[in-house]
């Protein structure tokens, strides 16, 4: 895998939802060209009920793995939320010195994922669980599960 621009998706909770998760990165990252780097730790560090863990590692994924480094603007994301009294920037795309932050606003499809024209890398955030993210790529998405 080549590193270029990357796209790097926050994963969080179970099984089902890492795989919602992926397949939307992986889809959205293949139409603008970019790779996929996983954050495999920091969705999970707050899970204290059910300790859920990275689940997708038994596949044959086609993504990286964030290091400590790639993963500091979700670090600056939060303490810009604290700033705003917990609250989330009402937009989906927010442009960043370092790149794009692409969260998840409620749970519907956002098509303006993929009118993105990122000139920079993109971290995402959310549990993207619409089919219609990754219905261009089915056949590619089944094939890394």
């Amino acid at each position: 895998m080549s590193i270029g621009r990357t796209l790097t998706a926050r994963l969080r909770g179970g099984l089902g939802n890492q795989m919602f998760q992926y397949a939307a990165a992986r889809a959205l990252a293949d139409e603008l060209g970019m790779d996929v780097v996983l954050d495999t730790r920091r969705g999970f560090q707050t899970d204290k009920v059910y300790r859920r863990t990275y689940a997708l590692g038994k596949f044959p994924i086609r993504a990286m793995h964030a290091t400590r480094w790639s993963e500091w603007p979700y670090a600056i994301e939060g303490i810009i939320r604290k700033l705003r009294m917990g609250h989330p920037a009402p937009e989906w795309v927010t442009k960043r010195p370092w790149g794009y932050m692409l969260t998840e606003r409620e749970y519907v499809y956002f098509a303006g994922a993929f009118e993105l024209k990122p000139d920079r890398n993109i971290w995402m955030n959310g549990f993207w669980q619409s089919e219609k993210y990754f219905a261009s790529r089915r056949d590619a998405i089944l094939r890394d599960f």
